[in-house]
């Protein structure tokens, strides 16, 4: 009968350090699952922020290619201009002092 008490107590420690395992792990699964929660929260919000600089880019880059499509066409007129001013310095003067 004190072996059946023994083995009683044994099997009722054994089963409290399960129990207490058992619950080390659910929390230890339950931080694990805050920190993937967390985790892929800050990868949705990073996404978002690399959709918004890739669309800001476009934007910039359309805005750059516009202002040097205005400053090659000024540049070509300021050429002609240059140009046209170089051939009246060559022309005689139709009167002279």
């Amino acid at each position: 009968m004190e072996l059946l008490h023994q083995q009683l107590k044994g099997a009722k420690e054994e089963l409290k350090d399960a129990s207490l395992q058992a619950q080390e792990q659910k929390e230890t699964a339950a931080i694990f699952r805050q920190k993937y929660t967390a985790a892929i929260e800050k990868v949705h919000r990073v996404q978002g922020q690399v959709e918004l600089l890739g669309e800001e880019l476009q934007y910039s880059q359309q805005q750059v290619d516009h202002r040097s499509q205005h400053c090659i066409v000024l540049l070509s007129s300021n050429v002609a201009c240059f140009e046209v001013c170089q051939k009246l310095k060559t022309l005689p003067l139709p009167f002279s002092f």
